[in-house]
């Protein structure tokens, strides 16, 4: 897999997790930045205000897209934590020695397929919460998309 497609690939994560992704962590960040530890219904909760308070909800759409916040956060929580433990592998790698460049070859590869399915496991959740709004809802959730986007992505222009 080159460069190029692991970007793309990464960037379409970043994109399609967004807030939903967070509904399995097991940490949830304040405003200023301290992490806490909250239990997952507490953090579908949040993401479901947050999404009521921008696309104004209906109770039937906030209790359906809570059911698969829910039904989901465990196999995305399994995922995260699989991209850490990745991770923590690769640093805990000797680069001097003589085995270092293909021992990282082979995670990288490992954390590509990952990140792979990491992503189509929350574009499944993104098209299933989809499936519950409404037309003009389904556009505004695209336009706070795109927005969040290009603010985390602006380059230096």
């Amino acid at each position: 897999m080159t460069k190029r497609n692991i970007l793309i690939i990464t960037t379409a994560a970043i994109l399609a997790g967004s807030s939903i992704v967070y509904a399995g962590s097991k940490y949830w960040k304040h405003e200023h930045g301290h992490g806490h530890r909250l239990d997952s219904d507490h953090v579908i909760e949040r993401i479901v205000s947050k999404m009521d308070r921008h696309l104004e909800l209906s109770d039937q759409q906030e209790a359906e897209i809570g059911l698969i916040l829910e039904s989901n956060t465990d196999a995305l929580a399994d995922l995260r934590e699989s991209g850490r433990s990745i991770r923590n592998r690769m640093l805990s790698l000797d680069p001097e020695s003589e085995s270092y460049q293909g021992e990282v070859q082979a995670l990288a590869n490992e954390l590509a397929a990952l990140v792979e399915e990491k992503t189509l496991a929350t574009a499944g959740v993104v098209k299933e919460v989809y499936g519950i709004l409404e037309p003009n809802q389904q556009a505004e959730a695209r336009e706070i998309l795109s927005k969040r986007f290009d603010r985390r992505h602006r380059t230096g222009e």
